[in-house]
């Protein structure tokens, strides 16, 4: 697996050079932004499969029934976003993978309509709620994307666990979490259908466009 990642803050003023890199369709997308911030997390994402996949990248995606972009041949990806950086998971099997930027709120609120009733349970008991709030929806959300359902799965519907520093899905073996180490204040993690060696965040700057 690798992930590559971008950092929003060090992309340039003008950003006519870097969208011109893009495909018709990501243009198009990033276009029905009205904020900066999105319009620049719409370009990562767009820079990233450029990077990995080459400029013409379109044309070899397709969609499952939830909307899940599907690479036509070997491997698989996915894309996250929040806060000031872009991440993408690369992978030769079924990958999902979220990053989210630890904000302040009303989490015992967001726990009580998100998560599972085993998972509130263990969120409450906590003395470091944030942290734990950010690793069970990472995780859970991985899990979603990796299916290809998305949030047509019910974030509900499903518990995650943790054992012997390890987190896990129950009651569905045949996937694997892991939480990768990110920049404070950030959470991420990783879902494949085998197990996840140690694997390292690569940034990817404007050299390398």
């Amino acid at each position: 697996m690798k992930l590559l990642y971008c950092d929003i803050r060090k992309f340039p003023q003008e950003l006519g050079p870097l969208i011109r890199l893009l495909p018709e369709s990501r243009r198009e997308k990033m276009d029905r932004y009205l904020r900066r911030e999105d319009r620049l997390r719409c370009l990562g994402g767009g820079l990233l499969l450029c990077h990995w996949l080459g400029k013409g990248y379109e044309k070899r995606l397709s969609y499952n029934p939830y909307g899940k972009p599907l690479l036509n041949g070997k491997g698989t990806f996915n894309l996250s976003h929040s806060g000031d950086f872009v991440v993408l998971a690369a992978a030769d099997q079924t990958v999902g993978a979220d990053v989210q930027q630890q904000e302040p709120g009303d989490l015992p609120a967001m726990a009580k309509v998100s998560f599972h009733p085993k998972e509130r349970r263990l969120f409450l008991a906590s003395q470091q709620q944030r942290e734990l709030f950010y690793s069970i929806w990472t995780l859970k959300e991985s899990y979603m994307k990796a299916v290809g359902k998305g949030f047509s799965l019910p974030s509900t519907s499903f518990s995650i666990s943790f054992s012997g520093g390890k987190a896990g899905i129950d009651g569905d073996d045949s996937y694997h979490l892991k939480e990768i180490p990110f920049f404070p204040g950030y959470s991420l993690a990783v879902c494949c259908k085998q197990p996840v060696e140690e694997v390292r965040p690569e940034e990817i700057t404007a050299k390398d466009w």
